[in-house]
């Protein structure tokens, strides 16, 4: 008797279970970009995004791709780009999630060799993990990464970005 009792205590519990299961409305997760910031992903790229405008320099922002092969093909959504007359590429980064967002920059800049890819960091002398004495100044120097602090692009990439090459168009 027990033993019946049991499955029908179980039975009952398993229904009960199935039947919040569906009644519950699924969560929704919240957009990519908050209304504050949009379209930028964030506050620090909002900023970027405000001194290239202060400066009076047309880009994109989140445009276009960039295809790279490190064992496959894949791509990679550019952050600012489509400067007049230059191929440099701008990434806003406050942090490397992974190790594998670093290799795979490395290996967009080893797929696409024409490209300036510069990097803009909210503080390049953090470490790059919590293991690691190795900054993101010091992983940029490694690989030939330009790159800039504090959230400010510096005032000599601005006439590269506008497409003038040591002050002359």
């Amino acid at each position: 008797v027990r033993s019946l009792r049991s499955t029908r205590t179980s039975v009952a519990k398993a229904v009960k279970v199935e039947a919040t299961k569906a009644t519950k409305t699924p969560t929704k997760r919240p957009p990519k970009t908050s209304s504050r910031y949009s379209p930028y992903r964030n506050k620090f790229e909002w900023e970027l995004a405000t001194q290239l405008e202060r400066e009076g320099i047309p880009f994109a922002y989140e445009g276009g791709r960039i295809a790279y092969r490190p064992l496959k093909l894949s791509s990679y959504l550019l952050d600012f780009h489509n400067f007049p007359a230059s191929n440099i590429i701008i990434e806003g980064k406050g942090w490397f999630r992974t190790s594998r967002e670093r290799t795979r920059f490395v290996d967009i800049k080893a797929s696409n060799p024409d490209l300036d890819i510069r990097f803009v960091f909210s503080d390049a002398n953090k470490r790059i993990s919590k293991k690691s004495k190795t900054t993101y100044a010091q992983w940029c120097d490694k690989h030939g990464f330009k790159w800039a602090t504090k959230g400010r692009i510096p005032a000599e990439w601005y006439d590269e970005l506008k497409g003038k090459r040591d002050g002359v168009p």
